[in-house]
């Protein structure tokens, strides 16, 4: 074996070398980002199982408050009088059917239901006509569910992402067998214009996947 044959073997198998560690470090990084991803879809899923749940609890409470308040409705109307009621106002009679219903409220209902009072819907043509059209009336499992929603959506887009930074990590191993292929064949081949036609396209697959792979985020967790 001539010295420049020699040369050429040696530059090959530093460049082997680089590339398979360069590949190595893809590959891991591919992988570090495919789990990131499938935590992600798992992530979602959780959320929208919870959110899907919440919305069920949030629908079973309005239920429950919209009953409570037809049967307090009614019983104010069958012991004062409707007329009687929109004549003076509500003012609840001890131990009646109305005030024991309405003692019942659910602490969220209670809010919109004390401040629906106090617009005198009895004697006011102008005040909303149920508690459930006060700004006081919020259902907090609704609104957990809601962001339970967002936050399954915004792990989606996620999980998304990482599979496409997965994607770029393993394109980029492609690139680096490119170098291993061009390095082995390289020394091998006779003639000086060939060998070095083959370790150039080494070097140019090794020097653009390197600074390619170098702007890719790095995922360590």
């Amino acid at each position: 074996m001539s010295s420049a044959e020699h040369r050429a073997e040696l530059f090959a198998t530093v460049l082997m070398a680089l590339s398979s560690i360069l590949t190595a470090w893809a590959t891991f990084q591919s992988a570090k980002w495919s789990g990131l991803q499938a935590k992600a879809y798992d992530d979602a899923e959780a959320a929208r199982v919870s959110a899907a749940r919440l919305s069920g609890r949030a629908d079973q409470l309005a239920t429950l408050d919209a009953n409570l308040f037809l049967a307090w409705s009614r019983a104010v109307e069958s012991e004062e009088g409707a007329q009687e009621v929109a004549r003076r106002g509500y003012r609840p009679a001890p131990a009646s059917l109305a005030q024991f219903l309405s003692a019942r409220f659910r602490p969220e209902f209670r809010v919109a239901f004390e401040a629906w009072l106090s617009t005198n819907p009895f004697t006011n043509p102008d005040a909303p006509r149920s508690p459930f059209e006060m700004p006081e009336y919020r259902r907090k499992d609704e609104e957990e569910a809601a962001r339970q929603t967002r936050m399954g959506e915004e792990r989606v887009a996620a999980a998304r992402s990482f599979n496409l930074r997965s994607d770029r990590y393993v394109a980029t191993a492609v690139v680096f067998s490119m170098v291993l292929f061009f390095a082995g064949v390289g020394p091998k081949l006779e003639g000086r214009l060939a060998r070095g036609l083959m370790l150039g396209l080494s070097v140019l697959f090794l020097v653009g996947g390197a600074s390619i792979l170098a702007t890719f985020p790095v995922a360590l967790d």
